[in-house]
């Protein structure tokens, strides 16, 4: 039963207990309860699969009992054991924050294993929670890829004068406003318009990240 307790111990840190992360994905308490109880042998494929791609656990692995963490390309796992995945290293430039702006601090000395697969530039270590409704928490790797502009929606690494945060970003049309949003209805929209958006700063768009509780 190791790796039930692992799993169990993943989504305590996720979720912070059984009852919420049943509500988040959609499967009975009494499921995920008896899984811990009796084991995942005997559980549905859907189900697993539902567990893992929340979780950011590769589903082969958690059948051999490894529990090795899993990229995602912005909320979508990455397919697991077609083909054997190539490593790049990334530079990490630092920490970013999934809440309140955080001081900007490079880390240059620091790389990441990034899948080769990943066109991206570099690395950044998330802290907080207010990115957590696109499945991505503290203490996960993000990788962004260099670029000064990005979609209307899409998720980027944003410099705010000396300061970095991780939101999407929205564009108002016919105007000179940009708002930054979490994916934390806890947190307010940040918003820019005029002068202050001399101090905006688009560092690159946020194309994957990787689960590093595991």
């Amino acid at each position: 039963m190791e790796r039930e307790a692992k799993l169990k111990q993943i989504i305590q840190e996720k979720y912070g207990n059984l009852s919420r992360f049943a509500e988040a994905s959609g499967v009975p308490y009494t499921t995920i309860n008896n899984i811990f109880k009796r084991g995942l042998d005997g559980v549905g494929v859907g189900t697993v699969v539902k567990l893992c791609t929340l979780l950011g656990v590769d589903v082969e692995s958690l059948i051999q009992g490894e529990l090795a963490p899993r990229a995602s390309v912005m909320g979508q796992a990455l397919p697991a054991g077609c083909q054997p995945v190539r490593f790049v290293h990334k530079p990490r430039l630092g920490a970013i924050a999934c809440g309140q702006p955080i001081l900007a601090v490079e880390e240059t000395d620091t790389f990441d294993q990034v899948p080769q697969h990943i066109e991206c530039d570099f690395t950044l270590l998330c802290r907080g929670d207010s990115m957590i409704n696109a499945r991505i928490f503290d203490g996960d790797i993000v990788y962004i890829r260099s670029q000064p502009e990005v979609e209307n929606g899409e998720i980027a690494a944003v410099r705010i004068g000396d300061e970095a945060t991780l939101k999407k970003v929205y564009y108002t049309p016919g105007s000179d406003r940009i708002t930054l949003q979490a994916c934390n209805p806890l947190y307010p929209d940040l918003v820019y318009q005029g002068d202050t958006l001399e101090d905006i700063e688009i560092l690159g768009k946020a194309v994957a990240f990787t689960s590093t509780l595991l």
